[in-house]
């Protein structure tokens, strides 16, 4: 389980590419060549203990490495040849970023939507609230459900009185 990492700055040390790649999972081994001459950037092979480290490491291509985006490719050993690249299926790698980063543009869009509609509903709200035309209806409302209450006081009351007396006295509810 490892990945080969190209385009290190040359300001780079050992100690600060283990640490950097220490947030992945265990590092068992790091081998950091010398600087390229032209471009003035090393290269490093970095091996892991466990499956989710290489696989987070691989996360990392493009990351920003003291003054340098880093490529992380995954690598196999093929023995005493060294290190050979380890192909990708149909650009199975590049098409799982391109999911994160779709994911993470539709979470944001998600997110802006939803601030967006709760400040029109609080908008909403507000000017509902201050409308004089909701308020005169809300006077209004409660005066017609008060005259609907009482006319429906007097209808009960009217409606024991007009009983028969034998009825009344039968009638557990009235006293």
């Amino acid at each position: 389980m490892t990945v080969r990492v190209l385009n290190i700055s040359s300001k780079v040390t050992l100690q600060e590419l283990t640490s950097f790649f220490s947030f992945c999972g265990t590092v068992d081994d790091i081998k950091l060549t010398s600087a390229d001459e032209r471009n003035r950037t090393h290269t490093a092979v970095v091996s892991f203990r466990q499956p989710y480290a290489f696989q987070t490491a691989l996360l990392l291509d493009g990351a920003l490495l003291a003054d340098c985006h880093v490529r992380v490719l995954p690598v196999e050993n093929s023995g005493e040849t060294g290190y050979r690249r380890v192909p990708i299926n149909g650009g199975e790698m590049g098409e799982k970023q391109r999911m994160r980063q779709g994911g993470r543009e539709l979470l944001r869009q998600a997110k802006t939507a939803a601030t967006t509609a709760e400040q029109a509903v609080g908008r909403v709200g507000t000017t509902i609230a201050q409308s004089n035309c909701f308020t005169k209806s809300a006077i209004w409302l409660s005066g017609v459900l008060d005259r609907a209450s009482k006319s429906a006081a007097e209808l009960g009351s009217q409606s024991v009185d007009m009983k028969p007396a034998s009825e009344r006295r039968s009638d557990p509810h009235v006293t």
